[in-house]
């Protein structure tokens, strides 16, 4: 396994052995199992599920799958923004933006949660009445 892709500078205090754990947690499309997984890097199941109760390691996962989904983020955005103005519920898009914001501004926009969920529902309201609907 290799640990290339996670940010050092987010990583700094973790050991090549949670850099690796880091990798694994962030690969939606691995199948081996963590017993498997503890034994190849020489460590215990009792010490992942330690880890896994630490920050560093835990926001050091999400950044790397955020960075390794980057590209399909704007498609989410847009199937998001669609079911929203469809369904006029914005639940999944403040779920998602809250968890982007987790990291930092949303990608490409550079507006906060708040700023996004204003713009939406202002989009929606905007529909409503045009629409004949106005609540």
């Amino acid at each position: 396994m290799k640990s290339a892709g996670i940010k050092k500078t987010a990583t700094k205090e973790l050991s090549e052995k949670q850099r690796l754990f880091v990798e694994y947690l962030a690969d939606p499309d691995n199948r081996e199992k963590p017993e498997d997984f503890a034994r190849s890097i020489g460590v215990s199941e009792k010490t992942l599920l330690d880890w896994k109760s630490n920050p560093v390691i835990v926001q050091s996962a999400f950044q790397l799958s955020v960075t390794r989904l980057g590209a399909e983020i704007p498609k989410v955005l847009k199937m998001l923004l669609q079911k929203a103005l469809e369904s006029k519920d914005i639940a999944a898009c403040k779920l998602f933006f809250q968890q982007i914001e987790k990291i930092t501004e949303i990608p490409e926009t550079g507006i906060s949660v708040d700023e996004a969920l204003k713009l939406i529902n202002k989009v929606i309201s905007q529909q409503e009445i045009v629409d004949g609907n106005p609540e």
